[in-house]
C-alpha cells in the first residue's frame, strides 16, 4: 500500500471492525477483477455482494447502502 493510499485509508468500524480481519474502505483497488462501483453518497467503493449477483439486481444497485441511499447524492 503507497504512502498515499495509507493516508486515505478509514478503518472500517462498527460490526466488521470485531472480525480479525480489519478491512479498509480503500481495499476495492487490491481485487481491481472484481465488479466494483463507487457510491455516489459516501463515495467509497462497494462490490457485488453474491444476494445481488444471484438474483440479478447488481445493474440496479446504486448505492453502497440503506443509509446512503437515505441520504441520496450529496449537493454541490
Amino acid at each position: 500500500m503507497s504512502k498515499s493510499q495509507q493516508k486515505t485509508a478509514r478503518k472500517v468500524t462498527g460490526r466488521i471492525a470485531r472480525h480479525k480481519a480489519v478491512r479498509y474502505h480503500n481495499d476495492a483497488y487490491l481485487f481491481a477483477d472484481s465488479d466494483t462501483k463507487i457510491c455516489p453518497a459516501c463515495e467509497r467503493p462497494f462490490s457485488n455482494r453474491k444476494k445481488w449477483q444471484s438474483r440479478g439486481l447488481w445493474p440496479s444497485i446504486i448505492y453502497c447502502s440503506k443509509a446512503c441511499q437515505k441520504q441520496g447524492t450529496p449537493k454541490e
